[in-house]
């Protein structure tokens, strides 16, 4: 498929640098997930849905791109793991049938992120768990034309109380560079000496975080 900063192959070259904050989130998640039923909303390319898979008792991946969707059913195919094209305003999903939800990297190509919360609370089970990250826009240097809806952590943190009472929230990682085109010089240069800082934390770090992470608890 065609690459874009918003999707990604798995097996593509780059993936492991200019994408390297992905994967530690959905290890976070996997710590949730193990016997549980779980939908991974936008999904892309099913990656990070087959990881959960490797611990869940059954993953439902759910994106609003066909293409990635077929995609994913090609390279990730398991008794327990199954990709369906979809939207987050509108999850066909029955009601409170599932018992962990993943959303990264989501809420902020949403205009009516509202309708989207209220599908997350719709189909989570009482008591289940909403792993939910998005872009800190403070930590943003030009702007992204797929993002319709930029947060800040406040502003996220103010938006998951109109729906959970219960949560915690981490930070992860940063920009090495700050300016517009910085992802061809993480690639370009991480192939010699650079690695970025993709560490997830409790605590809000000194300097300005790229991603912010909530975790609706039981």
């Amino acid at each position: 498929m065609k690459f874009t900063w918003e999707r990604i192959e798995g097996k593509q070259l780059w993936f492991d640098v200019r994408f390297a904050d992905h994967l530690p989130r959905y290890k976070l998640a996997q710590k949730y997930c193990e016997g549980k039923k779980v939908l991974d909303i936008a999904c892309g390319t099913g990656y990070g849905s087959k990881e959960l898979a490797e611990v869940a008792s059954s993953v439902i991946g759910i994106d609003v791109d066909k293409a990635s969707v077929e995609l994913a059913q090609k390279m990730y195919q398991s008794k327990n793991l199954q990709f369906k094209l979809g939207n987050g305003q509108d999850i066909q999903v029955e009601d409170e049938s599932m018992d962990v939800v993943v959303s990264f990297e989501t809420i902020e190509h949403i205009v009516d992120y509202h309708q989207f919360m209220r599908e997350l609370k719709r189909v989570l089970k009482p008591g289940g768990t909403l792993i939910l990250s998005t872009p800190n826009y403070l930590g943003e240097v030009h702007k992204n034309i797929y993002h319709v809806s930029n947060f800040t952590t406040i502003h996220l943190i103010d938006v998951f109380k109109q729906y959970f009472s219960d949560f915690s929230v981490k930070y992860q990682g940063k920009h090495l560079f700050p300016f517009p085109g910085r992802g061809f010089w993480q690639v370009l240069l991480s192939w010699f000496w650079v690695k970025r800082d993709v560490k997830i934390r409790d605590e809000k770090p000194s300097f300005e975080h790229h991603v912010t992470i909530i975790i609706k608890k039981k």
